[in-house]
């Protein structure tokens, strides 16, 4: 009879299965980029070439967009080392049980106001906007997984999605930042794009819109500092310290962007991804702001990736470039894509708010805010987190 394993032989067994949980990690990785290696960004049609090759982000010896801000290494440190705490770190990075959202159905969205601003988090970067009269789908991320294969990568928190994509009613406007997976999702674009009017996104981003069969006519390619009038809604397309991407053969090839909505009475800052840069914001804030709400993204990053993405206190300084009001941080709670806890990054922002008296709004999931009407600052996330110690803040501070 074999008797229980001893502590020894528990430890050694952890580490087996953790080593094996990282192989599996990695060879999923290399699943996901031959998978997406197919993806085809030649068919540029003439006047999206114009277009681009007129940009002056665009470097048409190397035939790439150019971040004007940073080099080309946007990278800093070992990946490896990044690899290693991702696989076998002690960060919380899921919550101890699958996160409650606020169910919301078809109704929900059909009472937009015309003098009103509402904001309803839908996890991760997904966002909807409704701004007198007019709803507004920014970065809709719907699927399981932000991969190009349904079964492998990180897995969403939720225990559903507030409002399944079939269950939206017409959609106005969709706003696109970049081409990242968790950013521009195949299978989301593909159920909702029927509903939707418009597609307003950066330079090329068109290009995988038209392969999925959105109708070009439908779809709004905007360099930096290029604008359009929507339904009297003013939106225009401003810089962001980031980079595209939906394989390493094809980064730099589409335009990547944060944005500028502007309605009759409120204005919105969506920063996209973005590292940060007092440059860029605070040439937004002073041209466009002050803005009534800033969508700030302030998850997924770590000590390697400042060029590219913000730390918490960081955001909380955007905000203050861009003459933000109301700040609801975005870019979290939904994926496991770097090595923080998942409820990190607004636990330090709401701990740097206090420090500049900032107003910082922590919606449920789902849940609606109305601007100018009480602000929603539950700390939500507490009856998720797990009991485990974590020393992530050594590393990414």
């Amino acid at each position: 009879m074999i008797g229980p394993l001893s502590i020894k032989s528990k430890s050694i067994l952890k580490k087996k299965i953790l080593v094996i949980a990282g192989t599996i990690v990695f060879a999923s990785f290399i699943i996901c980029l031959t998978a997406c290696l197919s993806l085809n960004l030649s068919s540029f049609r003439k006047e999206r070439k114009i277009k681009i090759i007129e940009s002056s982000n665009y470097i048409r010896t190397e035939k790439i967009f150019k971040n004007k801000y940073i080099d080309k290494e946007i990278y800093q440190g070992s990946t490896l080392e990044v690899f290693k705490k991702y696989c076998f770190g002690n960060q919380n990075s899921v919550p101890d049980m699958l996160i409650d959202v606020v169910t919301l159905n078809r109704d929900s969205f059909a009472s937009a106001m015309k003098n009103e601003l509402k904001i309803t988090w839908l996890g991760h970067s997904s966002t909807v906007i409704e701004l007198e009269g007019n709803i507004i789908l920014i970065d809709p991320m719907f699927s399981e997984r932000p991969s190009p294969i349904s079964f492998i990568g990180p897995k969403r928190y939720h225990k559903s999605l507030p409002l399944k994509p079939g269950d939206f009613p017409k959609i106005d406007m969709v706003i696109i930042s970049h081409d990242h997976y968790d950013h521009l999702d195949h299978d989301t674009i593909i159920k909702i794009h029927k509903k939707v009017k418009r597609f307003i996104v950066p330079l090329a981003v068109g290009v995988y819109l038209e392969e999925w069969g959105v109708d070009p006519h439908k779809i709004t390619e905007l360099d930096w500092m290029q604008n359009t009038i929507i339904n009297g809604i003013k939106l225009i397309a401003t810089p962001a310290q980031h980079y595209s991407g939906r394989s390493i053969l094809n980064n730099y090839k589409t335009l990547w962007s944060s944005w500028v909505i502007i309605g009759k009475k409120h204005r919105v800052f969506y920063s996209g991804d973005s590292g940060y840069n007092n440059i860029i914001f605070r040439k937004i804030g002073k041209q466009f702001g002050p803005f009534d709400v800033a969508l700030i993204e302030c998850g997924q990053y770590h000590k390697g990736l400042l060029k590219i993405h913000m730390l918490p206190e960081q955001a909380l300084q955007a905000h203050l470039d861009i003459k933000g009001k109301v700040m609801i941080p975005v870019h979290w709670g939904a994926f496991n894509l770097s090595i923080h806890d998942w409820y990190e990054p607004v636990e330090r922002a709401l701990e740097e708010a206090l420090k500049h008296n900032i107003i910082v709004a922590t919606p449920k999931i789902g849940q609606t805010y109305t601007y100018g009407k009480k602000i929603p600052v539950v700390r939500w996330w507490d009856k998720f987190k797990s009991k485990k110690v974590s020393s992530v803040y050594n590393i990414t501070k």
